[in-house]
């Protein structure tokens, strides 16, 4: 079984197997709990925790810091951006110490102190409250990911992003619009992007959001994942 088409290539790839023995299954998105509302005493203290701007928008990037995960080229597009309004937090595991440090300093060098935090690995509550809070969510990992989960779970949200389409991510954005998408590695169409999808018509990401919605509920879904599970393990009994 393989969590991504991507992921069932690779395999064919490197071990030279027939791709009828490959099964995709991805992986799922609890859509129950993202759609859980979040009671409003938590998203007040989640903001005293980390002492959130209310004033700002925000950027969110979730992903543990490793070298892999492309924070470091991001912070580059992010401070081509100049815009004032808005904040970067990075979110997520801080244990590999060294790319961590190397982060916060040129966060330092380029004077972006008071623009962009990392604010380090959250729970799955604090996670979810901070989807809600942000104005864009981005992935941009310069090698591509077997699924990378946060894509499906932001668009359950119905939260803008901005991805490279590579990688299992190509799979959760097939067929979604192209406001979405950049290609890997292209860092000036990622300004371009961000430019243009803060400045969408609310009404116009609506039927946008709506449509990637409903798609990630009947691709990506926790529920679709066990039952495309218990379907394989039903074929397999019958042999």
């Amino acid at each position: 079984v393989a969590i991504s088409n991507y992921v069932k290539n690779e395999i064919i790839k490197k071990y030279n197997l027939d791709s009828n023995k490959i099964t995709v299954i991805n992986r799922g998105v609890d859509v129950e709990y993202f759609d859980k509302k979040i009671p409003d005493h938590n998203i007040k203290s989640l903001i005293s925790k980390f002492k959130i701007n209310a004033s700002k928008k925000i950027i969110l990037y979730p992903s543990r810091l490793t070298r892999w995960k492309g924070q470091l080229e991001f912070l580059d597009t992010f401070n081509k951006f100049q815009n004032s309004d808005f904040l970067l937090y990075f979110v997520g595991d801080t244990k590999n110490q060294s790319y961590t440090l190397k982060l916060q300093d040129k966060i330092h060098k380029l004077n972006l102190n008071n623009n962009c935090k990392i604010l380090g690995n959250l729970n799955r509550d604090e996670l979810k409250i901070f989807y809600h809070l942000s104005t864009v969510v981005v992935s941009f990992p310069i090698q591509a990911e077997g699924f990378g989960r946060t894509i499906s779970e932001a668009l359950i949200m119905k939260k803008k992003i901005i991805a490279f389409n590579y990688g299992g991510v190509k799979d959760q954005l097939e067929n979604l619009d192209d406001i979405y998408k950049v290609n890997s590695n292209d860092y000036g169409d990622i300004l371009i992007k961000l430019q243009k999808i803060i400045q969408l018509d609310k009404d116009q990401f609506l039927n946008i959001s709506s449509f990637s919605r409903d798609r990630i509920i009947k691709s990506f879904s926790k529920s679709q994942m066990v039952k495309n599970y218990f379907n394989l393990y039903e074929q397999a009994s019958i042999y």
